[in-house]
């Protein structure tokens, strides 16, 4: 019986441990969402094109926490619908 409980109970410790990482990476990704749709409507007005650059670094940035999530796709996808 033993031998049964720790792959079950380590299985649920990875699975914990890797959604909390996904979850972590998300809320970073969803603050840089947020300030880059920010700029993005002040730079729709002004078009100030040090601002596209700004634009591009958090673009860049909240990719990198795709990456790092695990699953750039998915993440990618929900970051971006998102309004």
């Amino acid at each position: 019986m033993k031998n049964h409980i720790f792959p079950f109970i380590a299985s649920i410790i990875v699975l914990s441990s890797c959604k909390s990482e996904y979850s972590e990476r998300m809320q970073n990704a969803k603050l840089l969402k947020a300030e880059y749709t920010y700029i993005e409507k002040i730079y729709q007005n002004t078009e100030n094109h040090k601002l596209q650059f700004y634009l591009n670094d958090l673009k860049t940035k909240i990719e990198q926490e795709a990456k790092i999530s695990g699953n750039e796709e998915l993440f990618l996808k929900e970051i971006w619908r998102e309004k």
